[in-house]
C-alpha cells in the first residue's frame, strides 16, 4: 500500500553475464533488484490482519 512506501527500498545490482566478450555492452548484465526484507514482511503481517479482520466482521465470504 501507499503507507508502506517509505519501508519499500529497493536496491538494483547489475551481475555481469558469464562468458560475454564485450561488458561495454548493456545485454552483457543480468539486473538484480533487492527488496528490503522488513518491507515484505510488514506486507504479510498487515495482510493478515485485514484478512482476519474481514471474516470475523462477515465483510469477505468465509470460503474467500
Amino acid at each position: 500500500g501507499v503507507w508502506l512506501a517509505p519501508f519499500r527500498r529497493a536496491v538494483s545490482v547489475l551481475l555481469p553475464k558469464p562468458n560475454k566478450t564485450d561488458y561495454t555492452l548493456l545485454k552483457s548484465y543480468r539486473p538484480i533488484v533487492l527488496l528490503s526484507t522488513i518491507a515484505k514482511w510488514m506486507e504479510k503481517v498487515v495482510n493478515n490482519r485485514f484478512t482476519f479482520d474481514a471474516h470475523s466482521h462477515g465483510i469477505l465470504h468465509p470460503l474467500q
